[in-house]
């Protein structure tokens, strides 16, 4: 027997890493306090240093995560796909946006009041910890960063960095193991 597919709709919530493993109908519930826009190649979705405390979670698409200097050096924090959440550093200390977010691919995202995404973690905990998760995971990634550029020779620095973009590659094929 051939199952036919039916394909989940772009506006949804059901793909966002922080909300696994809630019910249904705590995700379809978040996602109507939602509003939805796209974003095209090269786009901006946030930038740095606003005022703005949107939440945004990406449904569809790759973003990029950077700060330009002064002079128009871009220093990169890294790249964001489908399924993650950004701006909430802004929605929970209320102070000015931490990073730019640009679009790299056309992009689907999904915003949230700051306030409604502050309710949602005083009464949603597995949320609130997934969060939690997310933010010691980029804070460890960016102190192993300072450490590399703080110790490491330049031909060192490359070579974490290569192995660093090496282990984000989606792995096709055979591999040893």
């Amino acid at each position: 027997m051939v199952r036919s597919h039916i394909p989940q709709s772009p506006y949804s919530l059901k793909a966002i890493a922080i909300f696994a493993g809630l019910k249904p109908a705590v995700v379809e519930k978040i996602q109507r306090g939602c509003s939805w826009r796209r974003y095209e190649p090269g786009e901006l979705i946030v930038d740095y240093l606003d005022a703005s405390n949107d939440v945004f979670f990406l449904t569809a698409g790759e973003a990029r995560v950077t700060i330009y200097s002064y002079v128009g050096k871009v220093v990169s924090f890294g790249e964001l796909s489908a399924g993650e959440v950004f701006g909430e550093y802004a929605a929970i200390d209320r102070c000015s946006r931490s990073a730019s977010v640009q679009a790299r691919t056309s992009c689907l995202v999904a915003m949230m009041p700051a306030d409604a995404f502050r309710r949602l973690l005083q009464t949603t905990p597995e949320v609130t910890f997934a969060v939690l998760e997310q933010i010691v995971k980029r804070t460890r990634a960016v102190t192993n960063r300072v450490y590399e550029f703080s110790t490491m020779h330049v031909s060192s620095r490359v070579q974490a960095e290569i192995l660093r973009l090496a282990m984000l590659a989606p792995r096709e094929g055979k591999a040893r193991s």
